[in-house]
């Protein structure tokens, strides 16, 4: 739909969550968030890819968000330039093993929360 709202929670990754209610900010969330807005800025045209689920008990839609012009998903961007932990929830697996070797090598090379998080454990 063109135009249309819809929250939508990107499969594969799991970033540090912003500060809400009487919760602080986990190590990294305003890195992560800003990463993420640079990726997909409001407004910017983006395609769907979704796998088996559709959506979560939130009602959000799950999906594989890929940016005009590019073919890779924005979690694998994410977890790449170390800004996501991966996150598979079955059966919605389909970049697993590609997400866990994104966030392996972004560990390893202390890249995004990696450098200011490297013991996290969340």
């Amino acid at each position: 739909m063109s135009g249309a709202n819809e929250r939508v929670r990107l499969l594969g990754i799991d970033t540090p969550e912003v500060a809400r209610d009487d919760t602080p900010a986990e190590c990294g969330a305003d890195l992560a968030t800003e990463a993420l807005a640079t990726l997909l800025p409001i407004g910017s045209t983006v395609s769907l890819r979704r796998e088996i689920v559709g959506r979560d008990h939130y009602g959000r839609l799950l999906a594989h968000v890929i940016p005009e012009g590019s073919n890779r998903p924005s979690g694998l961007t994410m977890a790449e330039r170390g800004f996501a932990r991966a996150l598979a929830i079955e059966p919605n697996i389909a970049l697993a093993a590609e997400i866990d070797r994104a966030v392996e090598s972004a560990m390893a090379a202390r890249r995004g929360i990696w450098a200011l998080c490297p013991t996290s454990d969340r």
